[in-house]
């Protein structure tokens, strides 16, 4: 047995899941739009992690990474059957109020999306938002640049309405 993988404790993944569920489900509301698919999100993080569980040495990150992946992964998928379909479902029913800030920032491409939720919502720094990502930290710069300029001009349009 490999000595390096105990160096450490291992936290039990009960622990953190107590200390994240909340949060991560956040997460992937912000990136999804979706609380009932957030929420399987992360129970699938969760049982996506348990086989790993012992060689993970930052068990959070390895959870949150893995919600961001699941997130886009089924981004991509629901796209895709969006496309597909030939009646589009209404964004928002008439009469309900919309709250604009979120709008615009669930109408990103998906990694501007996912990098402006990790870094204002989950106030990571570049780098952690690269690892979660899995690019690098010039990409996360990029990224969240397009995303302040487009956040910007929609957020303007809407004020001058």
């Amino acid at each position: 047995m490999d000595p390096r993988l105990h160096a450490e404790p291992v936290v039990s993944i009960a622990a953190v899941f107590e200390a994240d569920y909340s949060r991560l489900c956040r997460l992937a509301y912000l990136l999804t739009g979706d609380g009932t698919r957030a929420e399987e999100i992360v129970m699938e993080a969760f049982v996506r992690s348990l086989a790993k569980w012992r060689t993970v040495r930052e068990p959070s990150a390895y959870v949150r990474r893995t919600v961001v992946r699941l997130s886009s992964n089924r981004r991509r998928r629901a796209f895709l059957e969006r496309r597909q379909s030939f009646t589009r479902e209404p964004v928002t029913k008439p009469g309900e109020p919309v709250d604009h800030v979120l709008a615009a920032v669930r109408a990103l491409p998906p990694r501007q999306r996912a990098a402006v939720v990790l870094r204002y919502w989950e106030d990571m720094s570049e780098a952690d938002i690269a690892s979660a990502l899995g690019c690098a930290p010039g990409t996360v710069k990029s990224q969240l640049a397009k995303a302040r300029v487009a956040l910007e001009a929609a957020l303007t349009n809407e004020e001058d309405r």
